[in-house]
């Protein structure tokens, strides 16, 4: 009896409904996949079967959305779904880039250290030859210049080793055409250039570096130049005997 007046009072209230919409009443359309589970509903309460199976099956996305736009949870649209794939995409394709160009850098810098290491002897042997052909240079032409008398080494150094004193270590001695330069720690290092300048072979002495403390003793650089040689005074040249007159001469004198 409450069934057939709950039925009833629907009756009425769906045609008081369709009456004030002014559309007919129609049964919903079903899909295919849902007319089975609709047929399995009981017929006692439709209305209630169907709302308990449109809650169920109810998808993310449905057709009509009754809850208000500050409730409903937030979903990406198509729109966005595809800028965020082509920025994954871009991003992939950047990274792969990056690694690549990592992996060929990391070989070629494997290969070019593997290819020094190969020749670095040869190398370290063409460095020793190139610093003994540049040694023997310099020897050979230092002889050469002692030959042609043009850089006294023997005087020069015999003239050091009396004008040094004996505080006075030398660690270097070059020669060359314009001088002499001396390297080594004296007690007073700035003495040491009066004293080259009193020589006879060298003059404008200088300090070419600044004086440094090293175990008690100055570390000194001079650099002197050769003296230059001295004009020599022109001999006066003895009167040329003239030939006497023949006037003057005995045997002129005797002839008249």
């Amino acid at each position: 009896m409450t069934r057939g007046f709950a039925g009833d009072a629907a009756s009425v209230w769906r045609d008081a409904l369709t009456a004030s919409l002014g559309v007919p009443a129609a049964p919903p359309p079903f899909t295919a996949a849902a007319l089975p589970l609709v047929a399995r509903l009981s017929a006692d309460e439709p209305g209630a079967g169907l709302l308990a199976l449109a809650v169920a099956v109810e998808t993310r996305r449905p057709t009509l959305d009754l809850l208000p736009p500050a409730l409903r949870p937030w979903a990406p649209s198509r729109g966005q779904l595809v800028t965020a794939a082509m920025v994954a995409v871009v991003a992939a394709l950047g990274l792969s880039l990056g690694l690549v160009h990592v992996v060929r850098t990391e070989r070629y810098l494997g290969r070019l250290t593997a290819q020094i290491r190969r020749l670095e002897p040869e190398a370290k042997a063409v460095d020793g030859l190139a610093e003994a052909l540049g040694q023997k240079r310099r020897v050979l032409a230092a002889l050469a210049s002692v030959e042609d008398g043009r850089v006294p080494a023997l005087p020069v150094l015999r003239e050091l080793t009396e004008t040094l004193p004996a505080g006075a270590w030398l660690q270097a001695l070059s020669m060359d055409r314009q001088g002499v330069e001396l390297t080594g720690q004296a007690d007073g290092a700035s003495a040491l250039v009066p004293l080259l300048e009193a020589s006879s072979r060298l003059e404008r002495a200088e300090l070419t570096s600044p004086l440094t403390k090293t175990q008690n003793k100055e570390q000194f650089r001079i650099r002197a130049a050769w003296e230059a040689p001295h004009p020599r005074a022109p001999h006066p040249r003895a009167p040329h005997p003239r030939a006497p007159h023949p006037a003057l001469s005995p045997e002129g004198t005797g002839g008249r």
